[in-house]
Protein backbone atom coordinates (compact mmCIF):
# COMPACT_ATOMS: atom_id res chain seq x y z
CA UNK A 1 0.00 0.00 0.00
CA UNK A 2 1.44 3.69 -1.03
CA UNK A 3 1.74 6.09 1.82
CA UNK A 4 -1.25 8.72 2.16
CA UNK A 5 0.91 11.39 -0.15
CA UNK A 6 1.42 9.29 -2.76
CA UNK A 7 -1.65 9.16 -5.30
CA UNK A 8 -3.21 6.61 -6.27
CA UNK A 9 -3.66 6.46 -9.93
CA UNK A 10 -3.88 10.45 -10.69
CA UNK A 11 -5.93 11.39 -14.07
CA UNK A 12 -4.66 13.58 -17.13
CA UNK A 13 -7.20 14.50 -19.16
CA UNK A 14 -5.63 14.98 -23.09
CA UNK A 15 -7.29 17.17 -26.25
CA UNK A 16 -7.31 14.88 -29.66
CA UNK A 17 -6.65 17.65 -32.53
CA UNK A 18 -2.87 18.64 -32.38
CA UNK A 19 -2.03 16.77 -29.62
CA UNK A 20 -2.38 13.14 -29.97
CA UNK A 21 -3.44 13.38 -33.74
CA UNK A 22 -1.57 16.01 -35.59
CA UNK A 23 -3.65 16.91 -38.50
CA UNK A 24 -0.94 19.67 -40.05
CA UNK A 25 0.55 17.73 -42.69
CA UNK A 26 -3.06 16.16 -43.69
CA UNK A 27 -4.39 19.89 -43.67
CA UNK A 28 -2.05 20.90 -46.35
CA UNK A 29 -2.13 18.53 -48.59
CA UNK A 30 -6.34 18.70 -48.56
CA UNK A 31 -6.34 22.32 -49.20
CA UNK A 32 -3.62 21.96 -52.08
CA UNK A 33 -5.55 19.02 -53.57
CA UNK A 34 -9.09 21.10 -53.05
CA UNK A 35 -8.31 24.21 -53.82
CA UNK A 36 -4.63 24.41 -55.21
CA UNK A 37 -3.08 26.44 -52.39
CA UNK A 38 0.24 25.88 -50.62
CA UNK A 39 -0.93 26.95 -47.34
CA UNK A 40 0.81 28.59 -44.63
CA UNK A 41 0.50 27.48 -40.93
CA UNK A 42 -1.57 30.02 -40.04
CA UNK A 43 -3.96 28.83 -42.93
CA UNK A 44 -4.62 25.13 -41.14
CA UNK A 45 -6.22 26.62 -38.15
CA UNK A 46 -9.86 27.85 -38.21
CA UNK A 47 -9.88 31.29 -38.50
CA UNK A 48 -6.76 31.47 -41.49
CA UNK A 49 -8.84 28.63 -43.32
CA UNK A 50 -12.01 31.00 -42.93
CA UNK A 51 -9.88 34.04 -44.25
CA UNK A 52 -8.71 32.20 -47.32
CA UNK A 53 -11.87 30.81 -48.45
CA UNK A 54 -12.52 34.82 -48.45
CA UNK A 55 -9.86 35.12 -50.43
CA UNK A 56 -10.30 32.31 -52.94
CA UNK A 57 -14.27 33.47 -53.02
CA UNK A 58 -15.14 29.98 -52.06
CA UNK A 59 -18.20 29.58 -49.94
CA UNK A 60 -16.60 26.14 -47.83
CA UNK A 61 -16.81 26.13 -44.50
CA UNK A 62 -14.70 25.00 -42.02
CA UNK A 63 -16.97 22.33 -40.46
CA UNK A 64 -17.45 20.91 -44.25
CA UNK A 65 -13.44 20.92 -44.36
CA UNK A 66 -13.11 18.91 -41.66
CA UNK A 67 -15.73 16.44 -42.39
CA UNK A 68 -13.71 15.78 -45.45
CA UNK A 69 -10.41 16.02 -43.57
CA UNK A 70 -11.61 13.09 -41.05
CA UNK A 71 -13.27 10.99 -43.93
CA UNK A 72 -10.49 11.00 -46.46
CA UNK A 73 -7.37 11.43 -44.10
CA UNK A 74 -7.81 10.51 -40.30
CA UNK A 75 -5.45 7.79 -40.48
CA UNK A 76 -2.60 10.09 -42.03
CA UNK A 77 -2.63 12.25 -38.91
CA UNK A 78 0.43 11.71 -37.49
CA UNK A 79 1.55 10.99 -33.56
CA UNK A 80 3.95 13.22 -32.72
CA UNK A 81 7.61 12.52 -31.80
CA UNK A 82 7.96 10.98 -28.32
CA UNK A 83 4.22 11.47 -27.63
CA UNK A 84 4.08 7.28 -27.65
CA UNK A 85 6.77 6.72 -25.31
CA UNK A 86 6.24 9.25 -22.84
CA UNK A 87 2.56 8.24 -22.30
CA UNK A 88 3.67 4.50 -22.17
CA UNK A 89 6.42 5.48 -19.43
CA UNK A 90 3.30 7.76 -17.55
CA UNK A 91 0.95 4.84 -17.64
CA UNK A 92 3.72 2.37 -16.38
CA UNK A 93 4.53 4.65 -13.71
CA UNK A 94 0.50 4.77 -12.48
CA UNK A 95 -0.98 7.62 -14.61
CA UNK A 96 -4.33 7.30 -16.35
CA UNK A 97 -5.40 9.02 -19.32
CA UNK A 98 -8.77 10.25 -21.15
CA UNK A 99 -9.57 11.89 -24.31
CA UNK A 100 -12.18 14.84 -24.19
CA UNK A 101 -13.19 16.12 -27.15
CA UNK A 102 -15.97 17.76 -29.29
CA UNK A 103 -15.55 15.82 -32.19
CA UNK A 104 -19.57 13.72 -32.00
CA UNK A 105 -20.56 11.40 -34.55
CA UNK A 106 -18.84 10.15 -37.60
CA UNK A 107 -15.92 12.20 -36.68
CA UNK A 108 -15.45 10.69 -33.20
CA UNK A 109 -15.35 7.29 -34.60
CA UNK A 110 -13.03 8.36 -36.92
CA UNK A 111 -10.68 9.57 -34.03
CA UNK A 112 -11.60 6.09 -32.20
CA UNK A 113 -10.28 4.15 -34.96
CA UNK A 114 -6.67 6.36 -35.33
CA UNK A 115 -6.82 6.19 -30.95
CA UNK A 116 -7.40 1.90 -31.46
CA UNK A 117 -4.37 1.67 -34.27
CA UNK A 118 -1.61 3.95 -32.04
CA UNK A 119 -2.94 4.09 -28.20
CA UNK A 120 -4.78 0.71 -27.88
CA UNK A 121 -3.99 -0.39 -24.23
CA UNK A 122 -2.74 3.43 -23.08
CA UNK A 123 -5.79 5.55 -24.02
CA UNK A 124 -8.89 3.94 -23.54
CA UNK A 125 -11.40 6.22 -22.61
CA UNK A 126 -12.97 8.78 -25.18
CA UNK A 127 -15.21 11.51 -24.23
CA UNK A 128 -17.53 13.52 -26.44
CA UNK A 129 -18.53 16.98 -24.40
CA UNK A 130 -22.03 16.62 -24.84
CA UNK A 131 -21.90 13.50 -23.11
CA UNK A 132 -21.92 15.20 -19.84
CA UNK A 133 -25.15 15.20 -18.82
CA UNK A 134 -24.88 19.16 -17.32
CA UNK A 135 -22.69 21.89 -18.45
CA UNK A 136 -21.91 20.12 -21.79
CA UNK A 137 -18.31 21.94 -21.20
CA UNK A 138 -15.03 20.49 -21.61
CA UNK A 139 -14.63 22.11 -18.05
CA UNK A 140 -17.08 20.39 -16.42
CA UNK A 141 -15.69 16.65 -18.05
CA UNK A 142 -12.21 17.89 -16.34
CA UNK A 143 -13.95 18.23 -13.39
CA UNK A 144 -15.97 15.13 -14.32
CA UNK A 145 -13.25 12.81 -14.15
CA UNK A 146 -11.10 14.11 -11.71
CA UNK A 147 -8.25 15.10 -13.75
CA UNK A 148 -4.76 17.42 -12.05
CA UNK A 149 -3.60 17.64 -15.67
CA UNK A 150 -5.26 18.70 -18.93
CA UNK A 151 -3.17 19.52 -22.30
CA UNK A 152 -4.36 20.96 -25.15
CA UNK A 153 -3.07 23.22 -28.09
CA UNK A 154 -5.93 25.48 -27.80
CA UNK A 155 -5.67 28.50 -25.64
CA UNK A 156 -8.93 29.24 -26.11
CA UNK A 157 -10.21 25.73 -24.63
CA UNK A 158 -7.68 26.11 -21.63
CA UNK A 159 -8.63 29.64 -20.91
CA UNK A 160 -12.57 27.71 -20.33
CA UNK A 161 -10.78 25.07 -17.89
CA UNK A 162 -8.51 27.72 -15.98
CA UNK A 163 -11.49 28.25 -13.13
CA UNK A 164 -10.27 24.34 -11.75
CA UNK A 165 -7.69 23.19 -9.93
CA UNK A 166 -6.34 21.84 -12.85
CA UNK A 167 -2.36 22.05 -14.38
CA UNK A 168 -2.63 23.52 -17.90
CA UNK A 169 -0.68 22.43 -20.51
CA UNK A 170 -0.34 24.40 -24.12
CA UNK A 171 0.97 22.00 -26.56
CA UNK A 172 3.05 23.96 -29.23
CA UNK A 173 2.79 22.31 -32.83
CA UNK A 174 3.49 23.94 -36.37
CA UNK A 175 -0.45 24.75 -36.30
CA UNK A 176 -0.13 26.68 -33.57
CA UNK A 177 4.17 28.00 -33.71
CA UNK A 178 3.43 31.16 -34.88
CA UNK A 179 0.76 32.43 -32.16
CA UNK A 180 2.33 34.00 -28.72
CA UNK A 181 1.35 33.03 -25.55
CA UNK A 182 -0.70 36.16 -24.02
CA UNK A 183 0.99 37.62 -21.35
CA UNK A 184 -2.16 37.00 -18.65
CA UNK A 185 -1.73 33.23 -19.54
CA UNK A 186 2.38 33.30 -18.29
CA UNK A 187 2.01 31.49 -14.62
CA UNK A 188 -1.23 29.69 -15.20
CA UNK A 189 -0.67 27.91 -18.28
CA UNK A 190 2.52 25.78 -18.95
CA UNK A 191 4.03 26.27 -22.10
CA UNK A 192 5.70 22.92 -23.77
CA UNK A 193 7.58 22.24 -26.76
CA UNK A 194 7.02 18.26 -26.86
CA UNK A 195 6.41 15.10 -25.22
CA UNK A 196 9.68 15.07 -23.32
CA UNK A 197 9.46 17.75 -21.15
CA UNK A 198 5.33 17.45 -20.74
CA UNK A 199 6.95 13.97 -19.27
CA UNK A 200 9.41 16.16 -17.39
CA UNK A 201 6.74 18.74 -15.85
CA UNK A 202 4.30 16.06 -14.92
CA UNK A 203 6.89 14.93 -12.91
CA UNK A 204 7.66 17.86 -11.28
CA UNK A 205 4.24 18.19 -10.53
CA UNK A 206 3.52 14.67 -8.80
CA UNK A 207 6.89 15.33 -7.13
CA UNK A 208 5.19 19.05 -5.66
CA UNK A 209 1.85 17.46 -4.66
CA UNK A 210 3.81 14.52 -2.75
CA UNK A 211 5.57 17.23 -1.09
CA UNK A 212 3.26 19.11 -0.04
CA UNK A 213 0.87 16.20 1.49
CA UNK A 214 3.38 14.84 3.44
CA UNK A 215 4.62 18.14 4.88
CA UNK A 216 0.71 18.72 5.63
CA UNK A 217 -0.11 15.15 6.47
CA UNK A 218 -2.93 15.70 3.41
CA UNK A 219 -3.86 12.32 2.35
CA UNK A 220 -3.05 13.06 -1.78
CA UNK A 221 -6.62 12.19 -3.43
CA UNK A 222 -8.68 14.41 -5.69
CA UNK A 223 -11.24 15.90 -2.75
CA UNK A 224 -7.52 17.20 -1.21
CA UNK A 225 -5.80 18.84 -4.94
CA UNK A 226 -7.83 21.94 -4.29
CA UNK A 227 -6.17 22.91 -0.76
CA UNK A 228 -3.13 21.19 -2.38
CA UNK A 229 -3.22 23.57 -6.08
CA UNK A 230 -3.88 26.74 -3.45
CA UNK A 231 -0.83 25.92 -0.96
CA UNK A 232 1.58 25.68 -4.00
CA UNK A 233 -0.02 28.91 -5.94
CA UNK A 234 -0.16 31.39 -2.74
CA UNK A 235 3.46 30.06 -1.17
CA UNK A 236 5.21 28.76 -4.44
CA UNK A 237 8.70 30.04 -1.90
CA UNK A 238 7.45 27.34 0.60
CA UNK A 239 6.55 24.97 -1.68
CA UNK A 240 9.67 25.28 -3.38
CA UNK A 241 11.43 24.27 -0.13
CA UNK A 242 8.96 21.65 0.66
CA UNK A 243 10.00 19.83 -3.27
CA UNK A 244 13.80 20.13 -2.36
CA UNK A 245 13.35 18.83 1.17
CA UNK A 246 11.25 16.03 -0.36
CA UNK A 247 13.63 15.10 -2.87
CA UNK A 248 16.78 15.30 -0.54
CA UNK A 249 15.11 12.77 1.93
CA UNK A 250 14.02 10.75 -1.45
CA UNK A 251 17.96 10.45 -2.53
Amino acid sequence: MKPFWIAQNPIVTLDFDGCLGDPFVPKLKLIKDWFGVNATPEQTRKSGFLALMKQLGSKENYDTFMTRLNEELIMEFEVQPYCLEMLKKLHTEGYRFAVITSREDESKKAMERFLAKHYKGIIDYAHHTNELSSGKSKAGFVAKLKSRIHLDDDLYKLEAIAGLPVELFYLRNRGNAHMPLPANYKGRVIEIKDWRQFYQEIIRIKLMHEAICKANEWENKWSNVSKIFKFWKEDEQRAEQLIKQYTKEAA
